[in-house]
């Protein structure tokens, strides 16, 4: 365990940038793998959401980048679009004084985005995107990687989950055999087991899960209702309980279901807006600013807006198939020590799904009481 960040050995420049993003000391997760990953060895890094996993990955990135090579040295593969912007957005700071070069990998070219049609040779020293962009890109020889040293997998729990195991398969296959490869996850069950096995012979684990994820700041309640059929009225009578005013996201297991649900609350007239993986880069791009913003409060989405973020009202309409899941929509608590409230509504159907989420996160959900408006 490093407890200081000038004991790793980081370039200046990059230990200035970690100051510039306001961190004091490593977490335990930084401590214990930052190291390790500068290395070259191939690691796994299991701990729960927001603890540091890939600010770790990240740090050992920039320190072994030879700036003096215009080409891609390193791909960072994600579950979502969100997840790589708030990826590039790590690279970005921390990498700014070694100027590094980073872009998101995905179908257009809003915001610096590669076009995967094209056939000129992209050279930035970082690629960051999905999987099915990132081998599409590949494929297209749109991205050399005969100096890729570095693959990290970020949130790999979510990428099998999303069926992305093939496609992470056929991208290491296009890379050298002596590329260093991270995986960033929050559980390691055998179909992430299966995984790392195929894309590591050998490899270092850090597991950081003795620590509990902070759920201190997180009200967590669920709203039982008889029909499945009933949960839009039961949802739009807790969001006029709550008022105009809280910035709340709704999340859908399914990208039909999202946009059923907020085709039938625009008929109610309420302001909605959408955003999941079947829509284009740049209508996700404007759904998620508009929402950041605040000119538009209520967001329905499926785990694409997920992440740990951290507004101050979230409402599973479904229960999300895997409990880690459920600790992805939401995050942990942030620095902010902001209260957030987390409601699902749930049938009889769903309360093997509600007793594992209380499990897996060590906590208890309770039925929601009628003061609804006091617990934000």
């Amino acid at each position: 365990m490093v407890d200081r960040f000038e004991n790793m050995h980081l370039r200046v420049e990059i230990l200035t940038a970690i100051k510039d993003f306001g961190f004091d000391v490593p977490s335990q997760v930084e401590g214990k793998s930052v190291v390790t990953c500068i290395k070259g060895e191939n690691t796994v890094i299991q701990a729960p959401s927001g603890t540091g996993k890939t600010t770790a990955a990240v740090l050992a990135l920039l320190q072994n980048i030879d700036y003096k090579n215009a080409k891609c040295q390193a791909v960072i593969l994600c579950s979502t679009r969100e997840l790589a912007l708030s990826v590039q957005a790590v690279v970005t700071g921390l990498g700014k004084y070694v100027r590094v070069k980073c872009r998101i990998c995905e179908e257009t070219t809003q915001d610096g985005g590669i076009l995967v049609a094209r056939t000129t040779m992209i050279n930035v020293h970082v690629i960051i995107g999905m999987p099915c962009h990132v081998l599409e890109a590949i494929t297209k020889k749109v991205i050399d990687t005969d100096c890729v040293k570095m693959m990290i997998l970020d949130n790999v729990d979510q990428m099998i989950s999303r069926a992305m195991t093939e496609q992470i398969c056929d991208i290491h296959r296009h890379l050298t055999e002596a590329v260093q490869t991270i995986a960033l996850l929050t559980s390691l069950g055998a179909r992430e087991s299966d995984l790392v096995s195929w894309t590591m012979s050998e490899s270092v684990l850090v597991d950081v899960c003795d620590n509990t994820p902070s759920l201190e700041n997180v009200r967590q309640y669920y709203v039982q209702v008889e029909r499945e059929e009933w949960k839009l009225e039961t949802l739009t009578d807790l969001l006029e309980t709550l008022g105009p005013c809280r910035q709340t996201v709704v999340y859908c297991n399914t990208n039909s279901q999202v946009d059923w649900l907020a085709q039938e609350m625009r008929a109610r007239d309420w302001l909605v807006n959408v955003l999941h993986d079947g829509m284009s880069a740049a209508s996700q791009e404007q759904m998620r600013t508009d929402f950041i913003s605040g000119s538009v409060r209520l967001l329905v989405t499926t785990d694409t807006m997920a992440s740990g973020n951290h507004v101050p009202v979230c409402m599973n309409y479904g229960l999300p198939a895997m409990a880690g899941d459920y600790l992805y929509r939401f995050g942990t608590t942030d620095k902010t020590d902001r209260r957030r409230l987390v409601i699902s509504l749930i049938t009889d159907e769903d309360r093997e799904k509600l007793s594992s989420i209380e499990l897996f996160c060590n906590t208890s959900i309770n039925e929601l009481p009628a003061s609804v408006t006091d617990l934000v």
